[in-house]
């Protein structure tokens, strides 16, 4: 998929949700290629839709040093982009028990920090970038703990 394409998908995406000209958008960022591509994307049109994008990272602090360089890159592609950043750390571990997985368990940490946010800055959507690998993780996922219909995706 060459850049126009990739900016024509998002564009559209969001031009056939419920998103409106001058909405404010939370963007959770990893700093990984998805959520870095999503945020490069969002940055080249969010001028069309007057959009005011904000990149949300969680430092789950799972991996030390490579934690940090991903919060650190994550804020250097923000800033350079024109966005205001903002980002929080929570030792994960801490909250490990016998129930949930790391992953899931992280991931709902990380959902409730993009919903804070997103009710802090009255945001009416919250992005997040995902391959289709990544989604069908979530489907398979929500299957497994048994949603209806609403909860798969």
């Amino acid at each position: 998929m060459n850049n126009n394409n990739f900016l024509r998908k998002i564009y559209l995406s969001l031009k056939n949700s419920n998103i409106k000209n001058g909405d404010t958008l939370i963007l959770g960022i990893s700093g990984g290629y998805d959520s870095t591509a999503l945020l490069l994307g969002l940055a080249n049109i969010k001028n069309l839709l007057k959009l005011k994008i904000i990149p949300v990272h969680l430092n789950h602090m799972l991996r030390g040093s490579e934690s940090d360089r991903d919060e650190k890159f994550a804020k250097y592609i923000a800033n350079r982009a024109g966005f205001k950043f903002i980002s929080k750390s929570i030792d994960v571990k801490k909250k490990i028990n016998n129930t949930n997985s790391v992953e899931e368990i992280s991931r709902n940490i990380r959902y409730e920090f993009l919903q804070k946010v997103s009710e802090k800055y009255k945001a009416n959507g919250i992005l997040t970038g995902h391959t289709q690998n990544d989604q069908a993780e979530t489907v398979l996922m929500n299957i497994i703990r048994g949603s209806g219909l609403k909860g798969i995706s």
